[in-house]
C-alpha cells in the first residue's frame, strides 16, 4: 500500500515537472488571441510599461515607413521600440488630462491570421491596426513572432509596413 502511494506521489511530481519544463511554455492560438487583446488594452489604457513588458529583451522591429508620399527603412531593437511607444504615450496622457478625459485615439488593430509552429514554440501573426489621432493617421500592416518563455506571452519581433499623414 505504500509503494503504491509513493508511486502516485511520483507520478504527479512527474507531471508537474513535466509541465514545468513543457507544458507552460507551448504556444497556442488561444494564447495569441489573449496577448493581443492585452496589448489593445494596455494602449488603450496608455500604459507604456505594460506595452514595453510585452516584447522579449531580444525584440528586434524592421519595416518601411511611408509619410505623405515619401518612404524610409526602420530598425529598433527593444529599448528604441519602448523609447518611442514611452513618448507617444506620454503626448498621449498630455492630450487626455488638457482635454479633461475627452480625448481618446480612435485605433483598431484586426488579426489577419495566426500560425502557430507544430511544436508550439511560435507563432507567426499577420495583423492590421489603425490609429487616428485628431486628423493625423496611422495605417500598419505587420507579421509578428509571438512565442511563450516561462509561461508568459511575449512578441520578440516584427516586420511592418506604416503609412503616416493627415486626414484632410
Amino acid at each position: 500500500m505504500r509503494t503504491l502511494a509513493m508511486l502516485g506521489v511520483l507520478a504527479i511530481a512527474a507531471g508537474v515537472a513535466y509541465w514545468l519544463w513543457f507544458g507552460r511554455d507551448t504556444l497556442t492560438e488561444a494564447d495569441v488571441q489573449a496577448f493581443y487583446v492585452a496589448q489593445m488594452e494596455a494602449g488603450e489604457a496608455l500604459d507604456a510599461p505594460a506595452l514595453c513588458a510585452m516584447m522579449s529583451e531580444d525584440y528586434l522591429q524592421r519595416g518601411t515607413v511611408w509619410i505623405e508620399g515619401r518612404s524610409r527603412q526602420m530598425q529598433q531593437d527593444r529599448e528604441e521600440t519602448c523609447d518611442g511607444i514611452t513618448q507617444l504615450i506620454g503626448q498621449m496622457a498630455q492630450l487626455r488630462a488638457r482635454s479633461g478625459g475627452r480625448f481618446k485615439p480612435d485605433s483598431s488593430q484586426t488579426i489577419v491570421s495566426v500560425d502557430v509552429a507544430p511544436d508550439g514554440s511560435r507563432a507567426i501573426v499577420k495583423t492590421r491596426s489603425t490609429l487616428y489621432i485628431g486628423m493625423l493617421g496611422m495605417s500598419s500592416r505587420s507579421t509578428d513572432t509571438v512565442i511563450k518563455r516561462r509561461g508568459r506571452v511575449m512578441i520578440t519581433g516584427s516586420q511592418s509596413i506604416n503609412w503616416m499623414g493627415v486626414n484632410r
